[in-house]
């Protein structure tokens, strides 16, 4: 596991975006896929942060869009590999995706603005065949033991399909 913790100037862009989705969204009328009782604007501003965090310890930079949109690809490494971030606040939070995004992998953070921590990650095709009920329909589901750590992560300058991987 590994702590972000963003800087005040980080925070707020952070803030900033996160708001400007959140409003662009509720415009579009786009609803949040969100599993607990927070509120959307949270919803946006902390899923926004854990983006930015996980960008900022890839050395990459997060999607800064604010048009509206219901999840996909958060961010791109650079040997292309596609990155959609999840973030929960539980400590003991599972990497949950209602939907597949179509991204190569899928990144669970865990944190509220200002601090996050870097889980682990899954190959999208691992994650997808997970499919639980947690009380919100089915929805693809993997534990936090059940992701891969940083040091399993794919070289940033390899190509996806040349890592092997037995998960």
């Amino acid at each position: 596991m590994i702590e972000i913790t963003l800087t005040p100037h980080e925070q707020k862009i952070v803030e900033y975006i996160g708001k400007q989705r959140y409003l662009s969204n509720r415009q579009a009328n786009i609803t949040d896929d969100k599993r607990g009782n927070q509120s959307n604007e949270d919803t946006d501003v902390n899923g926004f942060g854990a983006e930015y965090a996980f960008a900022k310890l890839a050395n990459v930079m997060p999607d800064f869009t604010v048009s509206p949109r219901r999840g996909g690809i958060d961010c791109v490494l650079p040997n292309g590999i596609t990155v959609d971030v999840k973030q929960t606040k539980l400590s003991n939070g599972k990497l949950i995706s209602k939907k597949d995004s179509g991204s190569d992998i899928y990144v669970l953070m865990v944190g509220t603005l200002p601090v996050y921590k870097f889980i682990g990650w899954a190959l999208s095709k691992h994650l997808i065949n997970q499919k639980v009920n947690l009380g919100h329909g089915l929805t693809y589901c993997l534990s936090q033991d059940s992701c891969f750590i940083i040091k399993d992560m794919p070289p940033l300058t390899k190509p996806l399909e040349s890592v092997k991987m037995d998960a």
